[in-house]
């Protein structure tokens, strides 16, 4: 029995031993170690978000200052673009202005040959050449097959219109024009026929007997072409002698007496 109770302390005294006091940790160490690697990942933490707060700041100034500078490129671009606009459109008004003042010399210059031509006795050959190089091509008249024809935006009387026409070398009120199918459809698709001052003087009035109606060609109305309106002529008061067209309809122009005095715009023609 003694010899096994010593055999249990000698081991027990072995174990002690064994187990030096340096290995062994205390724990308040244990917990002041836990601590300090806390404390060392929350300022790892704090400067990490820091830092990712920071970078984000910075992307976003980054991103607000790109975006005033294009901002403000673009508006810079913008006004360029208006001032050049701005500048285009002066240019344009100046040129047109400058055609303008040429075409009303050139105008002026080519009425004043007109009155010397219409003095004169021109030959087929001549009148042919006046009408495709003066009227056509300078003037701007239109043809059809039988005439050359110009619709004028001028508000003026009957009478007016009549001496006007006439100023141009065989030039007279418009009446072939009227009953030429291509002449219409023309005078139609252009628009020449309207409101108001849009409802041009032609060759067709009774000045010389009431109700005696006569084309100023001497022709006679092409019913496929123009008709009366609804009543008309009227003679309303007694005092409406020259005709007009008046409105468009189902593609036939449809005629108006009125008073010569009147001020509305015109259609010339010359024979080719």
């Amino acid at each position: 029995m003694q010899s096994v109770e010593y055999e249990d302390q000698c081991d027990q005294t072995y174990m002690n031993e064994s187990v030096k006091p340096a290995d062994r940790i205390p724990d308040n160490k244990a917990e002041d170690a836990a601590g300090k690697y806390g404390k060392i990942a929350m300022v790892i933490f704090c400067v990490l978000l820091v830092a990712t707060v920071g970078g984000l700041a910075t992307i976003y100034a980054l991103h607000f200052e790109s975006q005033g500078a294009w901002n403000r490129e673009t508006l810079q671009l913008r006004r360029d673009t208006e001032n050049n606009e701005n500048d285009a459109l002066l240019e344009r008004d100046q040129t047109a202005l400058v055609l303008k003042s040429m075409n009303e010399s050139i105008t002026s210059r080519i009425l004043e040959l007109n009155a010397v031509i219409s003095e004169i006795k021109l030959s087929q050959d001549e009148q042919n050449t006046y009408i495709n190089l003066v009227l056509v091509k300078l003037l701007g008249w239109e043809k059809s097959e039988h005439v050359v024809y110009k619709y004028f935006r001028e508000g003026v009387s009957y009478r007016t219109a009549q001496t006007k026409c006439a100023a141009y070398p065989g030039g007279r009120l418009a009446a072939k024009a009227l009953r030429d199918q291509e002449a219409v459809r023309n005078i139609i698709s252009n628009g020449y026929i309207g409101e108001s001052h849009k409802r041009p003087w032609i060759g067709y009035d009774d000045s010389s007997a009431e109700g005696v109606w006569i084309w100023s060609d001497g022709g006679t109305m092409n019913l496929e072409t123009t008709a009366w309106l609804s009543d008309q002529p009227d003679n309303h008061s007694g005092v409406q002698d020259c005709g007009q067209i008046w409105q468009v309809v189902l593609g036939k122009l449809h005629l108006n007496d009125n008073g010569c005095e009147k001020a509305y715009y015109y259609i010339c023609e010359v024979d080719k």
